[in-house]
């Protein structure tokens, strides 16, 4: 008895997952043909990084890709953001803000410029821009009046940040020692909220509906920050690879996994968490990007694949 009732609570949730969620990935076949490590797209702008060169094009959906701009930098870039001013925030490992353009390419029209900001991770909400620095901590920008040299506040960790997610008026942050939040209701002047949740040095974090999925190494730590200040471990999955990267959208999450690709959870309105998908093709995934319906993957050494899912 108590078998047949286990198999039914299994059929249960599996069904739960199934109707979660009823988009699909599927192959369109189509490719960019441009090898790249970071990708970002916003507003029909698409910015790329292929180490040290950034690409920017200006797109209809995925029918039309149109280069704007190319930028060859001295630094790797770390990050690359599309931001609410129309220009493209780029985070690399130096004070040095020394670029050129790429000649080597052809673009068409006016240029659209690129900003530089030392750090690892940038990410914007609203009209305030967040930059993380693995050796020094936090730096907020206001770029209300497209004034990116317009800063707000610091805010000094002796652990470093090595990821940010702001939810305001909190964000969240990852460090050596695991992940901590930080209280934003005075921009001027971030502080400390709630303790530190130790784990594994974390390196990404990541927000969606009341969760923080956190990255330390090869596993997956899911935190449940419903109550604000308060981080309290809801679950954890540990992966065959390294967990390169999550990127969100709407309810969903999708961990990229490197060379095991990438899958994905969906969030439903109970606040379960189900995996509805997975997506592997045998290259290393760097990154990926999201159009409408469509998913930009970025493969190590190949071109960037254009996938459908819905």
């Amino acid at each position: 008895m108590r078998k047949i009732a286990l198999l039914a609570f299994i059929f249960a949730l599996s069904l739960s997952a199934l109707t979660a969620s009823s988009k699909y990935l599927w192959s369109t076949g189509r490719t960019i043909e441009l090898v790249a490590n970071k990708i970002d797209y916003k507003d029909n702008i698409l910015a790329v990084a292929n180490n040290n060169v950034v690409y920017i094009y200006k797109t209809f959906g995925v029918s039309s890709f149109t280069l704007k701009s190319s930028y060859i930098l001295e630094e790797e870039v770390l990050d690359i953001e599309v931001l609410s001013t129309g220009d493209v925030g780029i985070a690399i490992n130096s004070i040095s803000t020394i670029y050129t353009e790429n000649d080597s390419v052809d673009t068409v029209g006016r240029d659209i410029e690129i900003e530089i900001f030392n750090g690892n991770d940038i990410d914007q909400e609203g009209s305030n821009l967040y930059v993380a620095n693995q050796d020094k901590g936090l730096t907020i920008y206001n770029l209300g009046n497209n004034g990116v040299e317009d800063i707000v506040s610091n805010y000094r960790k002796e652990w470093g940040l090595n990821s940010i997610e702001p939810q305001w008026p909190l964000l969240y942050t990852a460090n050596k020692h695991g992940v901590a939040t930080v209280n934003l209701s005075n921009l001027k002047k971030p502080m400390p909220f709630g303790n530190n949740y130790d784990v594994f040095s974390t390196s990404k974090v990541a927000y969606c509906n009341d969760y923080l999925f956190a990255v330390s190494s090869r596993t997956l730590n899911i935190l449940d920050v419903s109550i604000p200040g308060k981080l309290k471990k809801f679950t954890s999955e540990v992966f065959p690879y390294n967990i390169h990267d999550i990127k969100v959208k709407d309810n969903e999450v999708f961990v990229i996994l490197g060379d095991g690709g990438f899958v994905i959870y969906h969030i439903d309105e109970n606040k379960e968490i189900y995996q509805t998908d997975s997506y592997d093709d045998g290259t290393f995934i760097e990154d990926i990007a999201f159009i409408g319906d469509y998913i930009l993957v970025v493969r190590r050494n190949q071109d960037i694949k254009i996938v459908g899912y819905n």
